[in-house]
């Protein structure tokens, strides 16, 4: 974790140095995000139904312009985990999970961190007028680090209680759209989803979902302050 953090404030540190150049349509920027996210794992909903806990998400990037088309993002964040009750097994299978430390129900927090090269589909062009929205995608590589409290089922079916945490690397794929005010100012709608390399980030690794990973969901709404457009 020490090493991941380090390494990411050098990253940052390398995107800051990239977005100092003064220029009207330069998309260089920071920008604080919140909505909301839903983690899909074995133990955090009834898929099929839809039915799943929707919690707060927040995050701030820091993005540096590299070419006319691609940008290079830095983006750390926190989102709120509740499992509710919603897997439907009876108190036998939760026995059962039990018995392999697995566990039935959690709550906590997911912090995430992740480098991500950004595609703009229809950046601005100088001299013209720009679109009045702008399209992104981005796909790259970070690390989360769970903190949770999680609850599994004795044989005489009392419930225990304990402190777990656990981390995974995973593969940021974010999509978005922006407003293009064509000033120091625009807000951008994005949703996300971080594919953990990990299947036990919920304290459950039994695989019943249909994709054997842990994915944290999020939809937020980012406030974006460009670094150096010469707008005043």
């Amino acid at each position: 974790m020490k090493k991941f953090l380090l390494l990411f404030s050098a990253v940052v540190l390398s995107v800051c140095s990239t977005a100092n150049a003064q220029d009207y349509i330069n998309r260089s920027y920071i920008s604080f995000g919140a909505g909301g996210g839903m983690m899909y794992a074995d133990n955090t909903g009834n898929f099929n139904r839809f039915r799943f806990n929707v919690k707060p998400a927040v995050s701030a990037a820091i993005n540096a312009q590299l070419t006319r088309h691609l940008d290079l993002r830095a983006t750390i964040g926190t989102q709120w985990l509740d499992s509710g009750d919603f897997t439907g097994e009876n108190r036998e299978t939760w026995v059962s999970w039990g018995e392999q430390g697995q566990a039935f129900f959690f709550r906590g927090n997911a912090y995430f961190g992740d480098i991500t090269p950004v595609i703009n589909f229809n950046p601005n062009t100088e001299g013209r007028i720009g679109k009045v929205v702008n399209y992104y995608l981005g796909v790259g590589v970070g690390y989360t680090y769970v903190e949770r409290l999680q609850r599994t089922m004795r044989p005489d079916y009392t419930i225990r209680e304990r402190n777990a945490e656990n981390g995974s690397v995973y593969i940021p794929v974010r999509i978005g759209m922006s407003t293009n005010l064509e000033s120091k100012w625009d807000v951008s709608f994005e949703l996300s989803a971080l594919n953990a390399l990990s299947s036990d980030l919920d304290g459950l690794n039994i695989n019943r979902t249909t994709v054997p990973i842990d994915v944290f969901v999020q939809f937020q709404m980012m406030i974006v302050r460009y670094i150096s457009r010469g707008y005043k």
